[in-house]
């Protein structure tokens, strides 16, 4: 109906959507039927505001009675026009909820049927003047909404009043745009169309009426009488915020169909006319005679395609997509003045590989003045360079339709060799140009088919009798062909040499055209490249005594690269072997590098003291390495750097130690200490010094080839580290590790005892671990370290000095609770009895019997046995977990804009916040920053009974910040649950081994409980901590049951209840009481309840088919049942209202899936889905769902 022209076919659709408005007039008081009017509007979104490279506006329509209008811009939302924003959205504390509640829904007039009634009128109206009285000019609302589904009889369907069923839970108003308020602004361009008229119709109307329009965007001149495109105040193409349309003209009912409606654009943009060939006198903002369209097989019937083009095929759909040409429309162009129009590419275009470039080009004269068959007066041409000073053009009188003359064939190697001939230059125009075959070759500047960036395509009035043009030139297929296959070759050699372990030498040849490139690229790189590499290896060390046990290796490198481009550079010309050396100088790009590298060490260790600790524990290396490059912007850049260190490194044994106590081993109370060994010497210590010195040269190029600007970097950096691993006792721990790195450009290394350089980075860190074992019955670990770092910026001169610390300490401790009461009872009776029975001798009783008899004795004569009572508190106690109690502080300090000088020892080691240096005079910012993180954990557990384990955790959290302004936070484990508020540890309950209990004995496999709490308080704070800015509540019960059972028939089943809340709490500081007040805030609950049963049987049966040989097939059933229950409810407090609901949700679902696998390789199965959503925002949403699936899998063995 549409587009009778496109392909359709099961796998695209053969329908479309379509909107028909329906309008009846309606006489209004003594306005006649004519005048009335009807429409509809809606809001854009933000991404489609900016319409300003649009350039048409395109409906499709069916309908040939009344006059449409569209407008776009700034419109009114002022629906009833009381300068308001009208809703039925009523205000709670000032604040629009968005959720149509009860009583709500009566419209945008905010009056019922039943309040129109009461005060007396037929209907309710429009109250614009709110006085309760219905004036002659205030009109009926006519806002009842009604709506059969399934009916075709919409004429009530766009009330507002009693919609609560149309689809949503949002309440109706004015603000379509959701911007807060109601838009009154109305600024917009207004285009009309009479659909009894073909002016704007694009191409002839299908034969069910479907008609194209295509109206320009851009307003005519002014002074125009044009009433179909105007105005109304000042409107922006770049601010199309609304749109609107509407329909009148009519006396009786009519339906109109829009099947489509776009603002189309094009990459093509008009440039308007000129008379002359500079571009950048054309102006497209006051003229419209050239305006670029496109015209296509679906849209267009009384378009046809060149000979033999035809639009893709689709493989996959089956159909043909559609095929179109870009449309140069031009109307009453001028005699002399040509029009343009230009396409710019984001992505720079090469077409050096590709030998030509084609177009057909179709031509169309609308009062058949200029083009005939014979003659044309119109000239079509195309251009294509970097910009409107630098292209390649080619002309052409054109004929009427696919004239093959028209037919553009541009041969690239024609158009480039017009640069070589001097006597093809016009010193008139500023051009080359020459007539191949009829065409006009030009050109203009220095263009390269290399750099292609922009497009121009336009046409030019050469009539003679001074008429101007109206008519069309089509252009379709523009290509590039012929692409280049050329050959190329790339080799590549190695040779290696070894004489023995002394010596060995490695080298590699590497060649490569231009036009060379693997299969995963299409064109080569374009460069002829040519790399030579050289390695050597020798051993000085095998020149000497192996006695020394020196060893000392020696590498040498050199390796040279060159690359000539196939083209000049940035041009379409080819390199040859004639150009002057001069110029293959400036194109080429060479570089070269040789060093060398020698260390030194030794392998053997040495008998004497004094090498031993000395020679032996040096290793030193030493380097040289110089390079030098050019390239077409580089004409210089030449390198050289000296880089050495020596390293020293030293470990201790583990026998350098001594007991300090062993004196008192014969003490009682010191006889512990007995054994503890204290550590004379370190583990580790390790040096390096290194140093690096380079300088740097570099120049670049102008495009001229001349020197451009020269820079000159010298380096002389050295960089000293030490490193120290102490172990005091076997408990006690130290790291310690410092980096500096100082600027010797003004002594070298002299400066190094002289102390003249300057240290513009310092790092250093610090660790120390003590974990002691006082009691048996306790774990103690004790950890601190600090980082510090100091940077000297030089380029920022006095503000470059800054410096920062971060340390960490921590502190754990573990109570053994059972360790405690260890000791309870006699030494007999904590010995350990060896394995079997002992024989007791005749009439001897058995220990157990004569216990008994011990107890009871006890018992009758009233007395306590003490190691009785403490074996019970034995057991009592061993019921409880281990007691852990972390604590954990950071602190992370950094300071800026430094005086000089070295921060205060204190500050390195993170002792203090001020590295006691001052600062720089004069500066601002943030120059000081301080956080403190204090974190401390407590966590125990205990077994309530024999199967059920409690756990339980308290934590608590605090932050403070330093730095313009004090801010700052804590938090606790906290229970919030009806009238209790306050700290209290978070826990988790487990049972396990339920099964056990006779009731489930029989039936369950494996059943178990669990429990879990999580709650916490958070506090944020400014300035001082009782200025509360918010405060947030986080608890929850996930889960608040969850039992999970195993069938003695392998089904599980599982049933999980989760309860969450949040809050958060606004305040606003009261400046009289200076205390914190709640102004706002967000609470938040969610209830879940889940439940899931999974059986699975599995088994098999043998085919009694020869040919199969009793093949036994295995099969596999899977039975799924679920139930979810979820409410959610939003709620927010205002300081008058209190807590105010916002939205509540709640959905229950219950599925059921079975599976079953008929073999390895085929499965099948069904799943149903029954459920409900009811939400106070999108009303109530009913689930049905059945599916079924079969899966075959087919592979190899």
């Amino acid at each position: 109906d549409v587009f009778p022209n496109r392909e359709v076919n099961a796998q695209t659709g053969q329908t479309m959507e379509a909107m028909f408005l329906e309008f009846e007039p309606r006489p209004y008081e003594d306005r006649p039927v004519f005048e009335s009017w009807g429409g509809i509007q809606r809001a854009l979104p933000t991404g489609s505001f900016d319409q300003t490279e649009s350039k048409f506006l395109e409906i499709i329509v069916n309908g040939d009675k009344g006059i449409l209008h569209i407008n776009l811009g700034q419109i009114s939302e002022d629906v009833i026009p009381n300068n308001k924003l009208d809703s039925e959205d009523i205000p709670v504390a000032g604040i629009r909820l968005g959720i149509l509640d009860p009583g709500e829904d009566v419209g945008l007039d905010g009056m019922s049927n039943e309040e129109a009634a009461a005060l007396g009128a037929d209907q309710d109206w429009w109250d614009i003047n709110e006085d309760g009285v219905r004036q002659p000019w205030e009109p009926y609302s006519d806002d009842d909404w009604a709506y059969t589904p399934g009916s075709t009889d919409f004429r009530f369907i766009n009330g507002t009043e009693n919609s609560a069923n149309d689809g949503t839970r949002i309440p109706d108003t004015e603000d379509i745009n959701r911007n807060g308020s109601v838009d009154l602004t109305n600024s917009y361009f207004e285009y009309t169309i009479d659909l009894s008229s073909t002016k704007y119709q694009a191409g002839p109307a299908t034969p069910k009426g479907w008609k194209l329009y295509r109206i320009p965007l851009v307003m005519p001149p002014e002074g125009s009488s044009d009433p179909t495109r105007r105005k109304v105040r000042n409107p922006d193409l770049s601010q199309i915020e609304f749109a609107r349309i509407w329909v009148n003209g009519v006396d009786e009912k009519v339906l109109i169909g829009i099947a489509e409606i776009n603002l189309v654009g094009n990459e093509w943009k008009e440039l308007g006319i000129y008379s002359l060939d500079d571009p950048q006198q054309f102006d497209s903002e006051n003229d419209s005679t050239v305006a670029v369209t496109v015209v296509n097989t679906h849209e267009n019937l009384d378009y046809t395609p060149p000979p033999g083009v035809e639009g893709a095929y689709d493989q996959i759909n089956r159909i043909r997509s559609k095929e179109q040409a870009l449309v140069l429309d031009v109307n009453d162009l001028p005699s002399g003045m040509m029009g343009l129009a230009r396409k710019s590419f984001f992505e720079t275009q090469n077409f050096i590989y590709y030998e030509k470039l084609k177009m057909y080009v179709y031509a169309r004269d609308e009062y058949g003045t200029h083009i005939t068959s014979d003659t044309s007066d119109i000239e079509f041409f195309i251009r294509f360079g970097s910009d409107p000073n630098n292209y390649y053009e080619v002309r052409e009188r054109v004929y009427p339709g696919w004239d093959e003359r028209n037919e553009i064939v541009l041969n690239f190697l024609d158009m480039t060799s017009l640069k070589l001939d001097s006597l093809l230059y016009n010193h008139e125009f500023g051009y080359f140009e020459k007539n191949v075959k009829g065409k006009i070759y030009r050109v203009k500047g220095n263009p390269s088919i290399t750099n292609v960036r922009v497009l121009y395509a336009g046409v030019k009035n050469l009539s003679a009798l001074n008429l101007p043009f109206s008519g069309q030139v089509w252009m379709n297929e523009l290509r590039i062909s012929n692409v280049e296959k050329a050959k190329g070759m790339a080799m590549r050699g190695r040779f290696d040499i070894r004489l023995s372990d002394f010596i060995s030498m490695n080298g590699e040849l590497n060649r490569q055209d231009a036009d060379f490139h693997n299969v995963a690229t299409r064109f080569g790189s374009g460069d002829n490249r040519t790399a030579v590499s050289l390695n050597s290896s020798i051993k000085l060390d095998k020149l000497l005594p192996q006695s020394w046990g020196l060893n000392i290796p020696v590498n040498v490198n050199y390796s040279e690269s060159n690359s000539t481009p196939k083209y000049l550079p940035g041009k379409d010309i080819r390199v040859s072997e004639g150009l002057p050396d001069s110029v293959l100088q400036q194109i080429r790009t060479q570089s070269r590098q040789q060093g060398f590298s020698v260390s030194f060490s030794r392998a053997k260790a040495s008998k004497n003291f004094l090498l031993k600790y000395t020679i032996d524990r040096l290793k030193g290396n030493f380097s040289h390495t110089a390079s030098n490059q050019t390239s077409p912007t580089t004409l210089l850049a030449d390198r050289k750097s000296w880089a050495g260190n020596l390293d020293y490194s030293l470990q201790f044994g583990p026998d350098t130690y001594f007991e300090v106590f062993r004196m008192f081993s014969s003490l009682p109370l010191l006889n512990r200490m007995s054994k503890m060994k204290f550590y004379y010497l370190p583990r580790s210590l390790s040096a390096r010094i290194q140093g690096t010195t380079s300088r740097s040269i570099s120049q670049t190029r102008t495009n001229s080839g001349a020197a451009g600007k020269r820079n000159d970097v010298y380096k002389y950096d050295v960089t000293r580290n030490f490193s120290l691993n102490y172990r005091m006792f076997d408990n006690l721990t130290a790291n310690f590790n410092r980096s500096a790195v100082g600027d010797f450009r003004q002594k070298g290394l002299q400066g190094l005892f002289s102390n003249e350089f300057i240290d513009i980075n310092k790092n250093q860190s610090f660790k120390l671990d003590f974990n002691p074992t006082w009691f048996s019955w306790a774990t103690n670990n004790f950890s601190y370290s600090a980082n510090y770092r100091y940077t000297n910026n030089l380029s920022l001169q006095e503000r470059g000095r800054s410096a920062g610390t971060q340390s960490n300490l921590s502190a754990s401790m573990t109570l053994k609770l059972s360790q405690i009461f260890k000791g309870g009872g006699s030494k007999t009776s904590r010995r350990r009895q060896p394995p079997g029975r002992r024989r007791r001798k005749p009439g001897q009783k058995a220990e157990g019997e004569k216990e008994k008899k011990q107890e009871k004795e006890k018992k009758k004569s009233g007395s306590a046995n003490p190691l009785l009572l403490l074996k019970n508190l034995d057991a009592l106690v061993g019921k409880f977990r281990d007691i852990r109690i972390t604590y954990g502080q950071r602190s992370t300090v950094n300071n800026s804009a430094l005086l000089e000088g070295t921060p205060h020892w204190r500050y390195q080691f993170g002792l203090a916040s001020d590295p006691g240096l001052g600062k720089v005079a004069g500066q601002t910012g943030t120059l000081f920053t301080e956080t403190v993180n204090r974190n401390l954990t407590a966590s125990t557990g205990f077994q309530l009974l024999k199967r059920i384990d409690i756990q339980v955790n308290f934590t608590h959290d605090e932050q403070r910040t330093q730095n313009s302004q004090i801010t700052g936070s804590y938090s606790d484990s906290w229970l919030q649950v009806g009238s209790l508020n306050m700290p209290f540890p978070e826990w988790t309950v487990s049972w396990n081994n339920i099964e056990r209990l006779a009731l489930l004995k029989k039936v369950a496999q494996k059943v178990s409980l669990s429990h879990n709490f999580t709650g916490k308080r958070s506090v944020f704070w400014n300035n001082e901590q009782n200025l509360t800015q918010r405060e947030d509540f986080s608890i929850s019960f996930r889960p608040l049951l969850k039992l999970s059972i195993t069938w003695k028939n392998n089904m599980t089943s599982n049933l999980q209840i989760n309860k969450t809340r949040s809050i958060n709490n606004r305040f606003n500081i009261n400046t009289e009481i200076e205390q914190p007040q709640i102004s706002g805030g967000q609470r938040t609950s969610a209830l879940d309840i889940s439940f899931t049963t999974n059986y699975s049987k599995r088994g098999g049966f043998n085919l009694p088919l020869p040919f199969l040989k009793n093949k036994k097939l295995k099969n596999t059933v899977d039975v799924a049942l679920t139930f979810s229950s979820t409410r959610n409810q939003n709620e927010q407090f205002t300081a008058t209202e209190g807590w105010v609901p916002t939205t509540e949700t709640s959905r229950w679902s219950f599925q059921s899936r079975v599976t079953y696998s008929f073999s390895s390789r085929v499965r099948g199965g069904a799943s149903f889905e029954l459920g409900k959503t009811k939400s106070t925002t999108a009303g109530e949403t009913k689930i049905r769902e059945f599916l079924i699936d079969v899966n075959i899998s087919i592979r190899g063995n």
